[in-house]
């Protein structure tokens, strides 16, 4: 039997026997010749008869051609070529988007098969060996070249063979009477009333073979034709039933590709005026193939509507058109500098209605056109970043460029490094700022001595090291000295040391005093290496920008060039992994306070200054941030703003939340918003008028009555809150709380709707947060998070492999040393959810918490596990059947168990112990809590396949 499956599975036809009426259906069209294929397990003919091929008893050849004229002339019964013919057409069906020439060759394959199983034994296995070893490599081939040569070598020592041996087998009437006994071709795909007929057409054989008149073998061949007869009409009904099945399945993808194109050209997409950033062509490519290239069927049947009507997909062919330009006029401008190393740029736009096949392996055809085409939607996106980047210049082009360069070889920088350092060394007064000029990095603190020490025999020699200015020698003094002070002038001191007083707030140091302390001190300054200590404005000065609230004294001077942070808008980072930003020409030191979720201004001058709270505004400028402490003086935590969230979330207001903890209105809305943005949690959308929010409040008892009636809820949010299942769901809570109804309808439309998404693969959108923002660790303890990507962290372990020690590879991967030493001595895990290195959790008073095992060198990477599920508490009490309990009637359960199980599925409690255990014990090895967790949680990104979701269904007893 020919077994449809989803569009998502098997690329092969598979034959079964487990039903009595089978259909004959191609389960996919991409692997069209395997249900064509007898099993190898197929009976032979000397199997069938019990007796070698040709021996058919006394039977004489006059006596062999009357059974055939009698019983073998049966008029509206078709017979194995009638049958292979048809088979062939819905080959040619099934294969649609696939090359024609292809095709053809697929179709032939079925014809010779027939042609095959009609020879002697000893024909027939050769030529079927010979065959089968062609087609697989004729559909392993990369190349239409490859394939052609390979179809040339089948015709040669196949096809041409079995057309010359056919006609002579046919015209034996022996060897057409052995075959009467034999299964009909197609037999395979029979269901089990068929097989049984296949056996006794064995048993009348292997009769035959040992009649000893003419009238027992008459009476045998007679019931032989009569059930081969009705097996091969079983058989073409079957084709004509599958032919239909296949119809309907390409009609379904045609459907869809419809709609998908509809969507792409109606969707409403923001575009600026004129023609600057223009990114609409992007959107509706990415648009189309996200609902169209959704199984091997729509993108077979998509080539397949290419090749027979291109103009039905003209709009997808502009789309490409405008959007290539772009991408090509995007690429040649980040091309253009001659001074900039060259970008990893992504590679050219990909063309949906011109894809390349021929290096597509035809036996998986349509699975690798599929990928291919997913791929090409993937570039879409990278595509369209670049184009927007190159079109906002500046900044963001800047860091893109950043962001897609590789850093300099090592060795490079260092020979940069040495030569650079030599040469600032020899240039008289320059050589004083070496330091700041060239820092190399990259080379060791004794390597830079050494080139320096080097550097300043060779300046020596050639003339001693000047000021701008002329001045030496002992005047050295009196250019660093001087007190800040008012602007007066000041008085040469012993061996040339100013002594005045300096102007406040100024940039050079004291002034220059004369060979034997005579002349004038000149002024003081602070900005310099020592001087003054005014900090206020020179007279006459503009007043210096930068963030508004923070002193002027916490502005940095990096020693070196700084590299923004691909990750986090608005980070630059030194080679050290130390972090700043800017904002008006100014530079500030900055650390992330984890516990506020907030970056702070930190002194320069270190000690026990006070920090400063920042983040990015609307416009993104830099400002203090007020929203990091709480009433008393208290810090924000992750507990008190997931509090503030579910209480708001599961239909208090503002006001109510905040009257439940003790702060205003405002602040519980603050806590609530960070807590969502954190965690990625649904909140109020922002595009939707408060009035019209308001309404959909009040309507809430509107909706709880459609929920309570079984109505789904997105129904009703269709209804009532233009779509948006959130509000409505918030909307019937804020009711039911409010007027003391049970919530439990609304909690289960809610479960009913994630079940839904999941069975259809729909992922629940989530609210990125800014990079302004990283996500925080869980609540008290705390671990530490060292921001890092995925790629950067896979370099870490790599370099250390190599040998590298941490600092080189700070310098190599530029993420902090201290960061990469933790990699390196594995204490802590990659955390993907966060993507960051976080330190595990542990705490102190209740935890014994010894030193982590230094990582060993090209250890095989094992998947790391979470340190907050491992180090989370274990709370014993409820299992599964109060899981159920929960689900259908949480009424029922005792208080603490209610809590234990909300906070549990809401990620803030810790899972019950020995429920891993219970899952093994009752049958379910292959679940873990954590899975049934996110299978819960609305907001879980993690993705299950068909199988997982039942099993996690039939655990819950859904």
């Amino acid at each position: 039997m020919f077994t449809p499956v989803s569009s998502t599975g098997s690329n092969a036809w598979s034959p079964q026997s487990s039903q009595d009426e089978p259909q004959p259906q191609p389960s996919q069209p991409m692997r069209p010749t395997q249900p064509t294929r007898q099993p190898r397990s197929a009976p032979t003919l000397s199997q069938v008869q019990g007796t070698p091929a040709g021996a058919a008893g006394a039977i004489t050849p006059t006596e062999a051609q009357q059974l055939i004229d009698r019983y073998e002339n049966g008029d509206g019964y078709p017979d194995d070529s009638t049958n292979a013919s048809s088979l062939a057409d819905l080959l040619a069906d099934g294969l649609r988007g696939i090359p024609q020439d292809v095709v053809r060759f697929e179709s032939q394959l079925m014809l010779y098969r027939q042609k095959i199983e009609a020879l002697p034994q000893q024909e027939r296995e050769r030529y079927a060996r010979m065959l089968e070893k062609g087609v697989e490599a004729y559909e392993s081939a990369t190349s239409d070249a490859d394939r052609q040569k390979i179809a040339r070598n089948i015709t040669e020592n196949v096809f041409k063979p079995v057309d010359a041996a056919y006609p002579k087998a046919m015209a034996d009437p022996a060897q057409r009477v052995q075959q009467e006994f034999t299964p009909p071709f197609g037999a395979q795909y029979l269901g089990a009333a068929g097989q049984q007929q296949v056996a006794l057409l064995a048993q009348l054989g292997k009769q035959f073979s040992q009649a000893k008149t003419p009238q027992e073998r008459e009476s045998l061949f007679r019931q032989a034709a009569e059930i081969r007869h009705t097996l091969q009409h079983q058989i073409q009904a079957r084709i004509a039933q599958a032919k239909i099945q296949l119809d309907q399945q390409w009609a379904e993808a045609d459907r869809e590709l419809d709609a998908a194109l509809e969507e792409a050209k109606d969707a409403d997409i923001a575009t600026p005026e004129g023609d600057f950033d223009n990114t609409s062509s992007y959107e509706r490519l990415k648009i189309f193939g996200q609902k169209a290239f959704t199984s091997p069927r729509n993108v077979q049947e998509f080539q397949y509507q290419l090749q027979q009507h291109p103009e039905k997909f003209k709009e997808l062919k502009d789309w490409y058109n405008d959007a290539n330009a772009r991408t090509e006029w995007a690429r040649s401008s980040m091309l253009g500098d001659p001074l900039r190393r060259t970008p990893n740029l992504p590679p050219p736009l990909p063309d949906f209605t011109n894809t390349p096949t021929d290096d597509l392996r035809m036996g998986h055809y349509g699975q690798e056109l599929l990928d291919r085409d997913r791929l090409g939607l993937k570039l879409v996106g990278e595509d369209e970043g670049m184009y927007h980047a190159a079109s906002q210049r500046g900044p963001i082009e800047n860091g893109y460029l950043a962001a897609h360069t590789p850093p300099k070889p090592l060795w490079q920088r260092r020979t940069e490094d040495g030569i650079g350092r030599f040469l600032i060394g020899m240039i008289p007064g320059v050589n004083l700022f070496t330091d700041w000029i060239v820092p190399a990095d990259s080379l060791s603190p004794d390597e830079r001595a050494g080139i320096d020490i080097a550097s300043g025999v060779l300046g020596g020699m050639l003339g001693e090291t000047k000021f701008p200015g002329g001045r030496s020698g002992k005047a050295r003094e009196g250019h660093e000295g001087g007190e800040g002070g008012a602007h007066s002038p000041g008085e040469g001191g012993p061996n040339g040391k100013g002594t005045g007083e300096g102007r406040s707030g100024g940039t050079r140091g004291g002034g220059q005093g004369g060979p034997d302390g005579a002349g004038a001190g000149g002024t003081g300054g602070t900005a310099g290496r020592s001087g003054g200590t005014g900090g206020a404005p020179a007279s006459g000065a503009e007043a210096p920008t930068g963030i508004r609230g923070v002193p002027d004294r916490y502005v940095s001077i990096p020693g070196e060039a700084l590299t923004p942070d691909p990750q986090f808008r608005g980070i630059y980072r030194d080679s050290k992994g130390q972090v700043y930003i800017q904002q008006d020409g100014h530079t500030y030191a900055v650390r992330y306070d984890k516990d506020n979720g907030t970056w702070r201004v930190t002194s320069p001058e270190g000690g026990t200054r006070p920090s400063y709270a920042v983040r990015l505004d609307g416009n993104g400028n830099w400002e203090v941030n007020p929203d990091t402490g709480l009433a008393g003086g208290t810090k924000y935590t992750d507990e008190v703003g997931r509090r503030a969230y579910e209480s708001w979330y599961s239909g208090s207001s503002y006001d109510e939340v905040g009257k439940e903890l003790g702060v205003a209105d405002t602040t519980a809305r603050t806590w609530a918003s960070r807590y969502a943005e954190t965690h990625r949690l649904p909140s109020m959308p922002g595009d939707v008028r408060p009035g019209k929010i308001k309404g959909w409040m009040n309507d809430g008892n509107s909706m709880y009555a459609e929920l309570s009636n079984g109505r789904p809820l997105q129904e009703v949010a269709n209804r009532h809150t233009g779509g948006n299942t959130f509000m409505a769901y918030r909307s019937a809570m804020r009711y039911a709380k409010t007027s003391g109804a049970d919530p439990k309808p609304v909690l289960r439309a809610r479960l009913q709707e994630i079940d839904a998404e999941a069975a259809e693969g729909h992922e629940p959108q989530r609210q990125e947060p800014t990079p302004s923002q990283p996500t925080q660790g869980q609540s008290h303890p705390q671990p530490q998070v060292e921001p890092m990507t995925r790629q950067q962290y896979d370099r870490t372990r790599e370099l250390y492999d190599q040998g590298q020690s941490p600092e080189q590879i700070a310098q190599e991967t530029g993420v902090p040393q201290q960061w990469a030493e933790d990699v390196v001595h594995g204490r802590g895990y990659w955390s993907p959810s966060k993507q960051a290195y976080v330190e595990p959790i542990y705490d102190p008073e209740h935890t014994e918490a010894g030193p982590s095992a230094k990582r060993q060198r090209v250890e095989p990477e094992a998947p790391g596990t979470s340190g907050v599920q491992s180090a989370a508490q274990e709370t014993p009490g409820w299992g599964r059947n109060e899981l159920r309990q929960y689900i259908d009637d949480g009424s029922k359960l005792d208080n603490a168990t209610f809590e234990d199980i909300y906070h549990w599925l809401n990620e803030g409690g810790p899972e019950p112990a020995g429920l891993q255990q219970e899952m093994i014990d009752q049958g379910f090895p292959d679940l873990t809590p954590q899975m049934v967790r996110d299978y819960l949680d609305p907001n879980s990104r993690a993705q299950f396949t068909t199988q997982q979701r039942i099993r996690i269904a039939q655990w819950l007893g859904l």
